[in-house]
């Protein structure tokens, strides 16, 4: 199983604790963002693991500054020049109001960032707030694709699509922190999978690891909740670790369950849930 951390280059204290996850070989894959002005110091940081894990790009779409110049009418940002919470990205993904080509300048322009300070394309690509398999982005994500696997033939894309079936049969909703909202994700995933299969792009299994991030106490049942799934070597368990830092709190809705979950991959009970489970964690294969 794939154990991936989001949200890397969100801020200082986020970043901290993933690095520290990253050093002491708890997770196989971290996920950048590079909208902020530390993108270059961020990344540079992630280099001496760069061997033991995948290095992907988080494309935000939601909340946060675009990095290129996007203009009002297309629909991505709002008065102020911001991006749109995302209930608004949602809508203007669904209805078409979003303009085709200020997502794919936009996103263009996050993976730029990402090269030019690693000199090498992302592992994979993923979205914030899953982003990346809506009407729209998906189209753009896809096109990314096929050019950078010509490149990067082991490059792939993260499909966040959960098991519904299996977390049903297990006990949905009883075990902690589960949510119909948290499976919603799967309506778009499962169309979002034929496209990348027709495009011949490679893609993970199922994505694991939805909770409500207000139960993060329950953060270590969740996680043998996954792992009791018996998760292929391709599946993905996203999570959310770090420290609480201002900037954290000025950026992004999930604060407070970053320090348990850090906690919770950092400990003895952790691997020790691994071994009882014989989930083995691994790099995309």
């Amino acid at each position: 199983m794939i154990v991936c951390a989001d949200d890397y280059g969100l801020s200082p204290g986020v970043n901290q604790g993933i690095l520290e996850l990253v050093r002491e070989r708890r997770i196989t894959a971290v996920s950048c963002m590079t909208i902020y002005d530390s993108c270059e110091a961020d990344l540079e940081a992630l280099r001496p693991g760069r061997a033991d894990m995948d290095i992907g790009l988080h494309v935000v779409l939601t909340r946060g500054r675009p990095v290129s110049s996007v203009p009002g009418p297309a629909g991505l940002v709002n008065s102020r020049g911001h991006f749109h919470e995302f209930p608004e990205f949602v809508s203007g993904c669904l209805t078409g109001r979003m303009s085709r080509e200020a997502l794919s300048r936009e996103v263009r322009a996050q993976l730029e960032r990402f090269v030019r300070v690693m000199g090498e394309y992302p592992d994979f690509i993923d979205g914030h707030q899953h982003v990346q398999q809506l009407p729209g982005v998906r189209d753009v994500v896809i096109e990314l694709a096929r050019e950078i696997r010509r490149a990067k033939p082991r490059f792939y894309v993260r499909l966040s699509s959960p098991p519904v079936r299996d977390i049903f049969l297990r006990g949905f909703p009883a075990r902690p922190g589960l949510c119909l909202g948290n499976l919603a994700v799967n309506w778009p995933g499962r169309s979002f999978r034929r496209m990348l299969d027709a495009s011949g792009i490679a893609h993970n299994g199922h994505l694991l690891g939805y909770h409500a991030y207000e139960r993060a106490a329950d953060f270590p049942d969740i996680l043998r909740f996954y792992l009791s799934l018996r998760p292929a070597a391709n599946d993905i368990f996203f999570c959310h670790p770090g420290y609480v830092d201002d900037d954290l709190r000025q950026r992004d809705d999930v604060v407070r369950s970053r320090i348990r979950v850090l906690a919770c991959l950092r400990s003895p009970e952790y691997l020790s849930a691994l071994n009882e489970s014989g989930v083995e964690l691994n790099r995309f294969v």
